[in-house]
């Protein structure tokens, strides 16, 4: 079985600002929920790159997993493709491929979140429409949680709110 969904969430800040944060591996336990560490395999830790490589640790269904994930594209400020192997963490099999892509909209930042999940064997097909609806929470999560971190850790400009804008 395999799964795919698009999200989008508008973040007041520029595309640079929302990349230097997801660019920034060391800092992922800092903002992504369920991300307790990661280890930097290859690369550098604060500039996705193509052939960048981290593990993850994590917690999914109630235990410690690692996650392997590989960047396989990536076009700064705009662009990063990255893949994690699901062989190697919580689910036993899959592979996910997350394509994130940063638009510039007024100086705002529409970020997009491309998943495609593939080989999910019995979570996939057994568990069919609950895994989807978990890993989208999942997923939103994450982005949430990016354009929060992102409004901490950038400053707006003169006169801004400081609201997040948030897309369905």
């Amino acid at each position: 079985m395999s799964m795919h969904m698009t999200l989008q969430r508008r973040v007041h800040a520029p595309p640079a600002a929302v990349w230097e944060l997801l660019a920034d591996l060391q800092a992922r336990p800092t903002w992504v929920p369920w991300c307790e560490a990661v280890e930097v395999t290859h690369g550098d830790p604060y500039a996705l790159a193509a052939g960048s490589a981290w593990t993850e640790h994590r917690t999914a269904f109630g235990r410690d997993v690692v996650e392997s994930v590989r960047v396989v594209e990536a076009a700064p400020p705009h662009t990063c493709v990255w893949v994690l192997d699901g062989t190697e963490g919580a689910l036993g099999r899959g592979r996910f491929t997350s394509h994130w892509t940063l638009r510039d909209v007024r100086g705002t930042t529409v970020v997009k979140l491309a998943l495609e999940a593939e080989d999910l064997g019995v979570f996939g097909s057994v568990l069919g429409r609950l895994s989807t609806i978990f890993v989208r929470r999942v997923l939103l999560a994450e982005m949430d949680a990016l354009a929060a971190q992102v409004l901490v850790v950038t400053p707006l400009a003169p006169g801004s709110h400081g609201s997040i804008i948030l897309d369905p």
